[in-house]
């Protein structure tokens, strides 16, 4: 597994997945080859014209990497897609701290690509997420530059 070979050579590997193919044998493999952080990306509770990577799609692999600990495991989800998908942010990070797993938050721009402030609710639920999950990487994000993302600011 290349994962064996970057560790042999004294590389630091970690793994960005949607999480739709992990199974027990694919987290135990990684785990035998030493892989050392894992990010896995949920975007909603439930499928949509957006993105498939919900909950409901990968909740079972997010169980199996918190059942099969081996690497460091963060589940990343995103505000500001929409105001209805404001509390699924919150939801997967209540479901990351369940299994104890670590959950960053991201803010994203609007779909014209234009930097959109988060309104109050969004706001309520950042600070909410913070909470559940308090990490370096919250506290490193938002002070490099998702204040600014945040406040419709450029970084």
């Amino acid at each position: 597994m290349i994962i064996r070979a970057a560790r042999n050579h004294g590389m630091i590997v970690t793994m960005i997945t949607n999480g739709f193919r992990l199974s027990r044998d694919w987290i135990e493999r990684l785990n035998a080859a030493d892989l050392q952080a894992c990010r896995s990306a949920i975007d909603n509770l439930v499928p949509d014209d957006v993105s498939m990577k919900s909950l409901r799609s990968v909740g079972r692999q997010v169980e199996l990497l918190a059942k099969h600990p081996g690497s460091k495991v963060n589940v990343n989800s995103v505000l500001g897609v929409s105001g209805e998908r404001t509390q699924d942010v919150v939801t997967v990070a209540e479901t990351a701290a369940k299994y104890g797993l670590q959950h960053s938050v991201g803010v994203l721009h609007d779909h014209t690509g234009t930097l959109k402030p988060l309104n109050p609710d969004q706001m309520r639920a950042y600070t909410q997420v913070t909470k559940i999950s308090p990490s370096m990487v919250h506290s490193l994000n938002y002070w490099l530059f998702q204040k600014n993302l945040m406040h419709g600011q450029a970084k």
